[in-house]
């Protein structure tokens, strides 16, 4: 049948959020995260920041490189925040969109 959204609406463009939510429409206790900051199981994570230190440096560069390589294998977090552009992959444009970030910051 035809595409629905999460309201069960054929063709509807509603989308869960990120508390899993349908459209914003129901409010509960989720914690929602400012921009650059992922919910992962209701805690904001900095993306970009692998290691969880609370910066983004060239430690999270080398490990989102040992993911892509398949060198490391990530947690499902890491893996989370690994995927800097946020087009569930991680991979070569991740790398270069990070490495932007920190010189430009």
């Amino acid at each position: 049948g035809p595409d629905a959204g999460c309201d069960g609406v054929c063709f509807s463009e509603a989308t869960l959020d990120e508390c899993g939510t349908c459209d914003n429409k129901i409010l509960n206790d989720c914690v929602l995260c400012d921009e650059g900051f992922h919910n992962i199981e209701n805690e904001c994570f900095l993306i970009g920041d692998v290691n969880q230190d609370d910066y983004i440096d060239i430690v999270d560069v080398i490990t989102i490189i040992q993911i892509t390589l398949g060198i490391y294998e990530s947690t499902e977090t890491e893996f989370t925040l690994s995927d800097f552009n946020s087009d569930d992959l991680v991979d070569i444009s991740d790398i270069v969109a990070i490495i932007n970030y920190i010189l430009e910051n």
